[in-house]
Parts: C-alpha cells; structure tokens; sequence
C-alpha cells in the first residue's frame, strides 16, 4: 500500500522543513533565529572613568580593553662613553572578552594612564627606569594590566632592557602586540610604551607611555 504523506500546512519563520525524494515537502517547523550582528556600542579614547550601560535589547557583549604603557627608561650618562640607552617602555596589555548581558544593566570602567618616563641622574649614573603603565578595568568584566617600564640606560655600555608586555587574564584573546587588534591616534596606537632615553652626556629622559582604551560591541543595539 503506498506511503500518504500529509502535507505541511501553515506558515513558518526561519523554518525547518523536511523534503522526500520526490521533492515534496512533508513537515516544516518554525526554528530559532541566529544571533544579531556585533554592533559598536561604547568607545572610550580618555582617561576619564564612566559606566557602561547595555542595550534594552542586547544579550551579549564583546569588551577589547586596552591597558596604559609602561614609560621609557633614562638613558645612562658617561661625561666620556655617553652612557647607554634606556629601555623601550612595554606595550599595556589588550584582552578581548565576550559575556552575557540582561538590557540595562550598567559596568563601571577605568582607563589605565600610561606610566612616567624615567629621569636623568648626575655624572657618570646610569638612568632612572620607567615607571609601569596602569591597568584599565570593565567592571565584573575583565581587566588589562599595564606595561612595564624600561629599564635605566647603563652609563657604560648598553643598551638597557625594554618592559615587559601587559597581561590580560581570563580574556578570550591577549596580544598586546597585534597590530591588527590595536586602536590608533594620530598614527600611534593606545598602550604604546614611551620610548627610552637617548645615549648622550647627559643621558635622555625617557618618554611616558600611551594610556589606554576601551571599546565595547553588542549583539544589538539602539
């Protein structure tokens, strides 16, 4: 006795549907739709602390969150020699982390600052070491920390040791050094470690590093 197939009757959204081999369709289901597009919802370029509130209609975030560089190190200084140069300052760390979010709710951020170049001494000093770049923080989120300084130019010899890179623990992705997961300004990206002092007589002062940033995307958004 041949096979009666009932017909699927109705109408279906973002559907599941069975076919036989003839090309008949035989049941159909309305199913689940994916989820929305990443959308840009926050994009901090400052120092300045704030808060971040979610889309009425969001469920889930994705936070890139960019650490301060830590300063350059002093060059050393040598009335002969001119002393070494001083460490490159490391990069702040960069952390990227998706979580799930209730419409509405708001997380506290900081920005991390950029650690302070180091200093210059008298006659025949090695140079002052950088100071290290500070962590940036989204709140309950996850958090960067900062790059550490370069170290003090020698006043032989040399050049100095450049600063560690930042960590971000418990992110999805950490690379610090990635230059396509970095944010740019004027040409030089946000965490950048300052630069180590030149060999001279004296020695020169190492530059501060770059602060940070924060940048957050939502799979929808208003």
């Amino acid at each position: 006795m041949p096979r009666i197939i009932k017909s699927a009757k109705g109408t279906f959204t973002t559907s599941t549907v069975s076919v036989d081999s003839s090309g008949r369709v035989y049941s159909a289901a309305t199913g689940s739709a994916g989820g929305a597009n990443l959308v840009p919802k926050t994009l901090v370029l400052s120092q300045s602390p704030g808060s971040y509130t979610a889309s009425n209609n969001a469920n889930f975030g994705l936070a890139y969150v960019y650490a301060g560089g830590g300063g350059g190190g002093a060059g050393g200084n040598h009335p002969m020699q001119g002393g070494g140069e001083g460490g490159v300052g490391g990069e702040g760390g960069m952390g990227v982390f998706g979580f799930p979010i209730s419409g509405g709710e708001s997380h506290n951020y900081t920005i991390g600052g950029g650690g302070s170049g180091g200093n210059t001494n008298g006659p025949i000093t090695n140079g002052n070491a950088g100071a290290s770049g500070q962590a940036s923080t989204l709140t309950n989120i996850g958090t960067a920390n900062g790059g550490s300084g370069g170290s003090g130019g020698p006043r032989q010899g040399g050049p100095a040791s450049d600063g560690a890179v930042g960590t971000a623990p418990g992110a999805s992705f950490a690379d610090a050094t990635a230059d396509a997961k970095k944010i740019y300004s004027g040409g030089v990206p946000y965490g950048s470690g300052g630069t180590g002092g030149s060999r001279m007589n004296p020695g020169g002062a190492g530059t501060v590093g770059d602060h940070g940033a924060l940048m957050i995307y939502e799979n929808t958004g208003e």
